[in-house]
């Protein structure tokens, strides 16, 4: 019965992570936009986003950072858990540290995939390459 459990929350969070999406900047009705239309607006994005990646403009991705905040994430809840520990009963021991651990890599690594920032400098980078045909992006969604 474990097995299955732990095996369906492996199945949600990946399910999660393949259906969620990569925000986008929003575009400003402006002469440009209109001239070229929906249509070919998303695929100047698409191209300056492609562009700003093969500048390397783009950082870690969102697994990649989720999983570093997981680290992060487990430390913190393993300091915890030993702190909380010694003040509740004093005796300390490996089963609480792992549960401390535990509960904050997976805190963290929720929070870190589902987060959904693009790296500021990639952002920025896609703004500019928008401004420079005309567009004017107003913010990111």
């Amino acid at each position: 019965m474990r097995f299955k459990k732990s095996k369906i929350l492996t199945l949600a969070v990946f399910s999660l992570l393949l259906t969620s999406c990569s925000r986008r900047p929003v575009l400003y009705e402006n002469g440009a936009l209109q001239r070229t239309g929906r249509d070919l607006a998303e695929h100047d994005i698409d191209d300056c986003m492609e562009r700003a990646e093969v500048a390397g403009a783009k950082g870690d991705s969102r697994g990649v950072k989720a999983a570093k905040d997981a680290g992060v994430g487990a430390a913190a809840g393993a300091a915890a858990a030993t702190v909380g520990s010694a003040i509740l009963d004093g005796a300390l021991s490996g089963r609480v540290i792992g549960a401390g651990a535990g509960a904050g890599a997976a805190g963290s690594l929720i929070y870190g995939l589902f987060r959904n920032n693009p790296d500021p400098v990639f952002e920025r980078y896609v703004n500019l390459c928008l401004e420079e045909r005309g567009y004017d992006p107003i913010g990111w969604k």
